[in-house]
C-alpha cells in the first residue's frame, strides 16, 4: 500500500503536471494543423493550462468577458481553451445565423459534448446529427405541435392551481397567517416536474404534495451541491476534450445519478403503458407525449423494438430533464425580477386582473397581456438557461459577415474561412445583452423596451406567443432550435398569471437584496450567504 507522504504527493503532482504538459503540446499541435486554413484571428493570450475557461466558468457574469473581448478584438476572434485547444468566438449576427442554419450537418456538437449527452440522456435528439436528427426532430415536432400544446393547457392550469394551494397552506401556517417564506428553486422544480410528468408521460409524480421521486431528488441535489472549482474546470474542458468527461468528479457522479434515476422511471412507465394497452388503443386527443412517441416508433406493430425503445427512453429523458430544469429556472428568475421591481409587479397584476370572469382565460393571456409578454422576453434575454452554443465545423466553410472586420494579419475581410475541425462558440448570453444591439441599458432589466421600441413592437403577433422572442438567442436557432420552446413559454405564462393574481412577492431585505450565482446543471440565483441554490421569497396574499 502506498502512503501519500509529502514526497509521494510531490511525485504525483509532478507526474500529473508533466502529463498535462505533454497532452497540451499534443492538442496544440493537432489543433494548429486543423486551423491552418482558417482566417487568422486575434484574441486573448493563453495564460494557463485551461486557457480562459476558468475566467468564464467561475464568473457570475461570464458575458462580461465576451463583451471585453468583443470591444478589443471585434466580432469574431479566437480564445484559448484547455490543453492547447482553442475556439473561434462568433459575435457577428450574420455569421451566427449562418452557423445555426447549417447546424447538424456543416456544424455539429463536439465529441466531448456528445459523450456528455450520451451519458446523461442517451442517443436521442440532442445526441444525433444530420439525417438522424432530421428524422427524430420530425417525430418530436409532431409531439409538440400547436394542437397538442393546446391540449396540454388544462393540465398546466390545474398544476399551477395545485402550486397556489400549497403556497396558501404555507402562508396559513406562518406565525402571522399573512405572509410565508417560499424557497423558489424547490417549489419551481416540483411544479415543472409535475407538469412534464402529466403531459409527457400521463404520470402523476405528486411532487407538489411531497411525494418522493428519485428524479426530483437527483435534480434537487444539483441545487444543493457546489462542485469544487477544479471540478468545474474539468467539466467545462470535457465539452471539447472528451477524455476529461470520464474523470470521476463529484459533478460527473451527480450526472450519472440523474441519468440512472430518469432511465429507471422511464423504463417502468413504458412497461406500464404496454401492459395496460394504452399504447395500442388511445384516443388521439388524449395521448401523452410518451404514447405519441411509442406509436411513431412502433411501425404499426403495436410494440416498439428494443432499438426503438432505447431511442424512446433517450427522447423522454431529454424531455423530462429539459422540461423540468430550464422551465424551473425561468420561473425562478422571473419571480425574482418581479420581486426586485415592485412597480413592474403592480402593473403586471393590473394587466392580468383585466381578464374577464373569475377564471384566467387563455385567449386573454395570449392576446391581451403585452407587459406579461415583455417581462418574459426580458428575463429570457438576460437569463438564458444556457449561455453558449459550442460547435465543431464538420467540413470547410465560409462565414458571411454583417460588417467587414480586420483579421490578425491586418487585412480587411468580409468573410471568414473556417477549416474542418475548427471549434466554434456562439455566446448567446452576450448577443442577448450586447450594447451594440440593445443600447446603453442592455444590462438592465427593462421590460418596457419591448413595448416602447417600434421595431420590437412591430414584430409582436398576438396569435403567436413566440413572436416577441424571435430576436433572442435563448432557444437557439435553425434545426436545433428548442423543440419545446412554445410549450415552455405557454407554461411560464399561465403559472405567472395564476400566481400574480393572488400573491405578492418580496425579498426579505427589499429589492436591493444581494443575489449570488450557484453553479449546477445551469447557473442559478441564490441568496447571498445561504448554502446551495437557496432563494427564499416572502409571499403574501393579495386582498
Amino acid at each position: 500500500m502506498i502512503h501519500l507522504d509529502p514526497y509521494n504527493i510531490s511525485l504525483v503532482a509532478s507526474a500529473c503536471t508533466a502529463l498535462f504538459l505533454v497532452l497540451s503540446a499534443l492538442f496544440k499541435k493537432l489543433n494548429s494543423s486543423k486551423l491552418t486554413s482558417t482566417t487568422p484571428l486575434s484574441g486573448p493570450p493563453r495564460k494557463s493550462l485551461f486557457g480562459v475557461t476558468r475566467q468564464i466558468r467561475v464568473s457570475p457574469n461570464p458575458k462580461a468577458f465576451y463583451e471585453e473581448w468583443f470591444n478589443q478584438y471585434g466580432t469574431i476572434y479566437r480564445i484559448p481553451l484547455p490543453f492547447g485547444t482553442e475556439a473561434v468566438v462568433i459575435s457577428d449576427l450574420k455569421a451566427a445565423t449562418h452557423i445555426f442554419a447549417k447546424d447538424t450537418f456543416t456544424y455539429v456538437r463536439s465529441a466531448g459534448l456528445r459523450l456528455l449527452i450520451e451519458r446523461l440522456i442517451g442517443r436521442g435528439l440532442l445526441f444525433v446529427e444530420g439525417d438522424d436528427h432530421r428524422k427524430q426532430r420530425r417525430i418530436l415536432n409532431t409531439a409538440f405541435s400547436s394542437r397538442n400544446i393546446k391540449n396540454m393547457t388544462p393540465v398546466i392550469y390545474d398544476t399551477a392551481y395545485r402550486l397556489k394551494n400549497e403556497w396558501e397552506k404555507i402562508i396559513d401556517s406562518s406565525p402571522t397567517g399573512l405572509k410565508g417564506e417560499i424557497d423558489l428553486h424547490e417549489w419551481a422544480t416540483k411544479l415543472t416536474l409535475d407538469v412534464i410528468g402529466r403531459v409527457a408521460f400521463g404520470h402523476e409524480f405528486h411532487a407538489l404534495q411531497g411525494k418522493y421521486s428519485s428524479v426530483e431528488e437527483a435534480l434537487q441535489m444539483f441545487n444543493t451541491t457546489s462542485p469544487a472549482g477544479f471540478g468545474m474546470l474539468l467539466y467545462a474542458a470535457s465539452v471539447f476534450v472528451p477524455w476529461v468527461g470520464m474523470i470521476p468528479t463529484k459533478r460527473n457522479r451527480l450526472l450519472n445519478n440523474l441519468s440512472d434515476s430518469t432511465r429507471r422511471i422511464l423504463e417502468r412507465l413504458i412497461k406500464e403503458k404496454e401492459s395496460s394497452n394504452l399504447i395500442e388503443k388511445p384516443q388521439k386527443g388524449e395521448r401523452s407525449l410518451l404514447e405519441l412517441l411509442v406509436d411513431a416508433e412502433s411501425s404499426g406493430s403495436g410494440r416498439p423494438t428494443q432499438e426503438s425503445k432505447d431511442e424512446i427512453v433517450a427522447q423522454m429523458k431529454a424531455i423530462l430533464i429539459a422540461g423540468t430544469d430550464p422551465p424551473s429556472l425561468a420561473t425562478v428568475w422571473t419571480l425574482l425580477e418581479i420581486a426586485r421591481n415592485p412597480e413592474v409587479q403592480t402593473r403586471l397584476r393590473q394587466e392580468i386582473n383585466a381578464s374577464p370572469g373569475a377564471e384566467l382565460d387563455w385567449n386573454h393571456l395570449q392576446s391581451s397581456c403585452p407587459l406579461l409578454d415583455a417581462v418574459i422576453s426580458e428575463v429570457l434575454r438576460m437569463r438564458p438557461s444556457f449561455g453558449e452554443t459550442p460547435r465543431v465545423a464538420n467540413e470547410d466553410d465560409i462565414l458571411p459577415l454583417k460588417e467587414p472586420m480586420i483579421d490578425a494579419s491586418g487585412k480587411l475581410v468580409d468573410r471568414i474561412h473556417i477549416a474542418k475541425g475548427t471549434k466554434i462558440i456562439i455566446p448567446n448570453h452576450f448577443l442577448n445583452c450586447s450594447p451594440s444591439i440593445w443600447g446603453s441599458d442592455a444590462h438592465e432589466f427593462n421590460p418596457d423596451r419591448w413595448l416602447d421600441d417600434p421595431v420590437l413592437k412591430a414584430d409582436r403577433n398576438p396569435d403567436d406567443i413566440t413572436s416577441a422572442r424571435l430576436r433572442l438567442w435563448s432557444f437557439g436557432e435553425g434545426p436545433r432550435v428548442c423543440v419545446g420552446r412554445v410549450f415552455a413559454l405557454t407554461q411560464l405564462k399561465i403559472v405567472l398569471a395564476i400566481l400574480l393574481r393572488d400573491f405578492m412577492f418580496e425579498l426579505a431585505d427589499g429589492p436591493g437584496t444581494p443575489i449570488d450565482i450557484h453553479f449546477s446543471l445551469v447557473a442559478r440565483p441564490k441568496l447571498r450567504g445561504l448554502k446551495g441554490a437557496t432563494l427564499p421569497l416572502l409571499v403574501s396574499r393579495i386582498g
